[in-house]
């Protein structure tokens, strides 16, 4: 049988895993199989050796990281230290497999670009570069981590794991490759981008990365903006807001005074290079037209419940739905503000405690309130929930 006559070598083992994407226990599975058939494939132990042999120096470190619940603690943290040599080595073993690419002239012939960014999921935060000129950059397969920790990706997580390439990235982006400019680009989802770039979130008065339109100038035409909502944001910007926000005691209530700027940015680089996050726009905006389209409808139920109750019609229950669904859709907005402040209280806290900045003795009692805040419009919204349910099943029930 062909099957028998096969050689499974170490490193052909490992493109098995990695080429199918199986994880260990899968390739355990295949192991099993392959024996079946008088058939060896190599240990784990062996593919891990292989592996070391072949990898750039790697370091594994106890570092003080922020929990889910707040509390800080030791967390092991794997990444490479020596983040421009990973960009080198790597971009000399793309180019001798003949895997560089321009994309027919859509990446200038003199540049090489570099993607840095990060994603949380699966209960650990990786930070990851890619490549742009290769095929699919986008591909698991084209996806090197470069640090890996088993916390959320808080502001003050993010400054504890990315401090340390501050100067790499600067010295990269002045560098070159067989000649040709490196150009370092951020990617990473909309929430992710503010916390690198030190941005307050969404929920601030000026929350766009890139100018400092207002959200309530966002629901406006572009005619009606002033010249302030146009002005761009820049790194210098973003440096002379923080600026003035900590001489100003750092208070949180007083962000939209500096433009929502609150932290220095953690990597420094140009905010134009920030790319923007598509995807992740569009499974936002979808799922918020659909609520706008619900909550109309349910503004249009409102009106002929009105127009009922006006000809005399036993209508009430009908009424008192409607009204329900709006005191639904009104405290649940409430919900949105209070966890976003809130989120944005306790995260200052950490960082502030964290890196050993003054702290307001005010904080910890409005995160206090803010959470209270949060348990009770909750308990509300549960309630109110529970109550248009009820009040849907009696109109549905043939009279």
């Amino acid at each position: 049988m062909l099957l028998l006559d096969l050689h499974l070598s170490t490193a052909t083992a490992l493109a098995i895993k990695a080429n199918l994407s199986l994880p260990w226990a899968q390739l355990r599975k295949l192991r099993r199989w392959l024996k079946s058939f008088s058939k060896q494939l190599e240990s784990e132990s062996s593919i891990y050796s292989f592996i070391a042999k072949r990898l750039p120096q790697y370091s594994v470190e106890s570092v003080p990281l922020v929990r889910k619940s707040g509390e800080i603690c030791e967390s092991t943290m794997v990444f490479f230290p020596n983040f421009t040599d990973i960009v080198m080595h790597y971009l000399d073993i793309l180019d001798s497999n003949g895997r560089l690419t321009w994309h027919g002239g859509a990446i200038p012939d003199t540049e090489v670009w570099v993607k840095l960014g990060g994603d949380h999921g699966g209960g650990t935060l990786k930070l990851c570069m890619q490549i742009g000129n290769v095929m699919h950059a986008n591909a698991l397969s084209n996806t090197i981590p470069i640090c890996i920790f088993v916390e959320k990706d808080s502001p003050a997580n993010l400054e504890t794991a990315l401090a340390m390439y501050r100067e790499q990235v600067t010295d990269l982006m002045g560098k070159q490759w067989q000649g040709k400019k490196i150009v370092l680009y951020l990617f990473g989802d909309y929430e992710f981008q503010t916390v690198m770039y030190g941005l307050s979130g969404s929920s601030g008065v000026r929350p766009c990365l890139h100018c400092l339109c207002t959200k309530r100038a966002m629901q406006s035409p572009l005619a009606h903006h002033s010249d302030t909502d146009s002005t761009e944001r820049t790194l210098a910007t973003l440096s002379s807001d923080h600026t003035g926000f900590t001489q100003a005691g750092s208070l949180l209530a007083k962000a939209k005074l500096h433009h929502n700027v609150i932290r220095t940015a953690i990597l420094p680089m140009p905010i134009s290079n920030a790319v923007i996050p598509v995807l992740h726009l569009d499974l936002g905006v979808f799922p918020w037209i659909f609520d706008a389209f619900e909550h109309e409808v349910r503004q249009l139920d409102i009106k002929l419940a009105a127009q009922s109750d006006a000809t005399g019609g036993d209508h009430s229950s009908f009424a008192e739905l409607a009204g329900a669904n709006q005191a639904l859709e009104t405290c649940k907005a409430a919900l949105v503000d209070a966890t976003a402040a809130a989120t944005l209280v306790q995260q200052h806290l950490q960082f502030v405690a964290l890196f050993g900045q003054q702290q307001n003795t005010n904080m910890e009692a409005l995160a206090g309130n803010l959470q209270l805040g949060i348990t009770q419009a909750l308990a509300e919204v549960e309630r109110l929930e529970t109550r248009r349910q009820a009040l849907e099943g009696d109109i549905q029930k043939p009279s």
